[in-house]
């Protein structure tokens, strides 16, 4: 997983995003990327994280863009404590 490499529209289309632009959400994964590079964490914790952000950004009709990295923190911090507890 290197920095910049995250390919912005995958997926994008499928989901409406109101106040959320393609481009912040391809700031915010490579950023995931480089978390998740320096805690050593396992690539599933990645891609779960993607999803779920995905979906709760698809569920969301008012995101502020103040809260972005917060939500994108909190879900993969999630992710990789279901992953080392096996429940994924």
């Amino acid at each position: 997983m290197a920095g910049g490499c995250f390919n912005p529209k995958y997926q994008f289309k499928s989901f409406n995003y109101t106040y959320f632009h393609y481009r912040m959400r391809a700031i915010l994964f490579d950023w995931l990327v480089e978390v998740c590079e320096v805690y050593k964490l396992h690539r599933e914790t990645f891609y779960l994280a993607v999803d779920f952000i995905d979906r709760f950004l698809g569920s969301t009709t008012n995101m502020p863009k103040t809260r972005v990295q917060l939500i994108g923190e909190s879900m993969t911090q999630n992710c990789a404590i279901k992953i080392w507890a096996g429940l994924f």
